[in-house]
């Protein structure tokens, strides 16, 4: 993606982080940005992986959770807030989302986001296409440009995997945090003392590209059990996630079958992971509880990998 269009969709997500609180649609958001609805609904779903709605509605009830469990605000405020006019629809909407009722959700007082601002995984974006491809927007212009982007993207999909350091935890949780829509559940702070004890153990293995982290890969305890997998953007679960998967099938488990466990069917919180797992040859498996939140567990029979 050109650097201009990054800088847009930058000022797009500002916007949008600025007025959550006010009414937005497709229509006022493209008023701001100079584009067509059509480029830049296009635009924006390629940076953030979300129409402008669903990023909106996911944004929100992010708020709303945080709002929950760490203020005291009435719940109608915080559904007002949400863009919701009354509280029953509020409700209902969350609680497809967070698979219990405001209500309960403050008593259990356990926040964690569907979504985050997606200027942090835009920043990582426009990394790669700038920093990451050094000279080469001086020196030839566009087509160089892409075909630099090309190879990079190469390297990281057929690159070396290696065993990652304690040194790359700060890294990793940024990785995380790009991807936290992939995670039912997902807490920070969990997430950085499980990684940490992983990285101390040797259960953790990642992908670099120009010198720079783009994917990683953690396993539990549980032999070919996977605990994390995530790709940084702009490279893909399908390219780069592939790459990790399948060194853990050759390299680490020969022979074993590979599982993790995602969002059951029809949960209206999947942005589209189990078509994700199901593309990478995993296959629904028995259904989970996850701290409190339904999943399902996915499994990768040896020798499953897909072209």
């Amino acid at each position: 993606m050109e650097d201009g269009k990054i800088r847009q969709i930058g000022r797009t997500l500002a916007y949008i982080e600025d007025h959550l609180e006010e009414p937005l649609d497709l229509n006022r958001v493209s008023g701001q940005s100079g584009y067509s609805k059509y480029h830049l609904h296009r635009m924006f779903s390629r940076a953030t992986g979300f129409g402008i709605h669903a990023y909106i509605q996911r944004r929100r009830l992010t708020r709303a959770a945080w709002h929950l469990v760490y203020g005291d605000r009435p719940v109608m405020d915080i559904a007002l807030e949400a863009g919701y006019a009354g509280r029953q629809a509020f409700t209902q909407a969350f609680q497809a989302m967070y698979k219990r009722p405001p209500a309960a959700y403050r008593r259990e007082g356990r926040y964690y986001p569907l979504l985050l601002d997606g200027r942090e995984a835009l920043e990582a974006w426009g990394h790669w296409d700038k920093t990451e491809l050094p000279g080469i927007w001086r020196e030839t212009g566009g087509r160089k440009r892409h075909e630099k982007a090309a190879s990079v993207r190469r390297e990281a999909e057929q690159g070396t995997i290696v065993p990652a350091e304690p040194s790359d935890l700060p890294d990793l949780v940024q990785l995380a945090r790009a991807r936290v829509d992939g995670f039912p559940g997902w807490e920070e702070k969990e997430f950085r003392s499980s990684m940490r004890t992983a990285l101390r153990e040797g259960r953790v293995w990642r992908i670099s590209a120009g010198g720079q982290l783009c994917g990683a890969v953690s396993v539990s305890e549980q032999p070919g059990t996977i605990a994390f997998l995530g790709v940084r953007p702009p490279f893909s679960i399908a390219g780069t996630g592939k790459a990790l998967v399948d060194f853990l099938e050759q390299e680490i488990y020969p022979g074993t079958s590979l599982s993790l466990t995602t969002f059951r069917r029809g949960d209206r919180a999947d942005a589209g992971w189990r078509a994700v797992w199901v593309r990478l040859g995993f296959a629904e498996a028995e259904l989970l509880e996850e701290y409190g939140y339904p999943t399902q567990r996915f499994v990768r029979e040896s020798g499953r990998s897909r072209p």
